[in-house]
């Protein structure tokens, strides 16, 4: 039992090719161009959106560069308060202690017998 949906192939040729208007032509292969012209920029503008920018890297890369910059500066002011401080611990070592009548004189008044 075949099957009545499935078309049986031509038993006659098609024939000789029959030249188009060129109205028709011209309308069908500018329906293709317009196709293909989308088709491409299409494909062009999904790339662009996802692909990675050179922007991006060169943003990231400007990041870590300050990043490092400011680590340098934050351990340069670490390392001088470090020498500041070294400095006057051991030149207040070399200072007489304060005695009761000079921390008891007021700034400004000569210190008392």
């Amino acid at each position: 039992m075949p099957n009545d949906n499935v078309p049986t192939p031509p038993t006659e040729p098609l024939g000789e090719p029959v030249p188009m208007e060129g109205r028709r032509a011209s309308q069908i292969l500018k329906r293709i161009a317009t196709t293909a012209v989308l088709t491409v920029g299409g494909v062009v503008v999904l790339g662009v959106l996802v692909a990675p920018t050179r922007c991006h890297g060169a943003t990231r890369s400007a990041r870590l560069h300050w990043q490092q910059r400011q680590q340098e500066i934050q351990k340069e002011i670490q390392q001088e308060l470090h020498r500041e401080f070294q400095e006057q611990e051991s030149a207040g070592s070399m200072k007489p202690a304060p005695t009761a009548a000079r921390a008891e004189t007021p700034p400004g008044e000569p210190p008392r017998p």
